[in-house]
């Protein structure tokens, strides 16, 4: 295959999954329908979409133009995470902000993905990632494993510098961090850090896959 390919945490968990599917979806691009969703399931994305919103409003200094909406469950997602949001560390905010760095072991393909919030700063300097979660609440251990963390923690380790080159030094393993925030259980955030031996253990298994 002599095509370069831009691969998300959702690739790498088809792949995992169903390597005939992954081919016949993404290399085949053969038509792939989605199961449909039921009407529960449908008002629950449409939710954590408008949530993930309001929160990126928030964060940019915008009125969230929809504030008053009268769904419930979503007044009180808002009210919660008005209340019991995470507390940040001081410094320069990256909101709904992508990342993409070279994978595999020639670095033809490419891994990539988007942060709802990264933070940058401190003393020493840190980067801080955070990701809200509208979902029923994993324990830390599945976590650590999900496709999602590690493909975050190895973008900021591989090419977080891209995003603050004034800091390069707060995307060194040991100074990443990444905190799932669940509305459900906000006030038992999920912390994972890293450090350099993760990441090199992370980076084989990425490298293994992609090959």
């Amino acid at each position: 295959m002599t095509e370069r390919l831009t691969l998300a945490q959702q690739h790498l968990y088809t792949f995992r999954a169903c390597p005939r599917r992954f081919y016949l979806r993404f290399l085949a691009r053969v038509p792939w329908p989605e199961a449909p969703l039921g009407l529960e399931q449908e008002q629950a994305y449409e939710r954590g979409r408008r949530f993930h919103r309001w929160i990126e409003r928030r964060f940019l200094g915008l009125p969230v133009a929809d504030e008053g909406d009268r769904d419930p469950v979503l007044r009180r997602w808002w009210d919660t995470f008005q209340r019991h949001a995470p507390p940040l560390p001081d410094g320069r905010r990256f909101i709904e902000t992508s990342l993409t760095v070279p994978i595999g072991p020639d670095g033809k393909h490419r891994l990539t993905g988007r942060f709802d919030l990264l933070v940058t700063g401190g003393d020493p300097l840190a980067a801080s990632l955070f990701d809200w979660k509208t979902g029923e609440p994993r324990p830390i251990e599945r976590l650590r494993r999900a496709w999602q963390t590690r493909v975050y923690l190895c973008l900021l380790a591989e090419g977080g510098g891209a995003l603050a080159p004034d800091a390069p030094a707060a995307f060194a393993p040991e100074r990443i961090s990444l905190t799932y925030w669940y509305v459900e259980e906000p006030l038992q955030p999920r912390l994972i850090t890293y450090d350099a031996a993760a990441h090199r253990a992370n980076r084989v298994e990425l490298d293994g896959v992609v090959a």
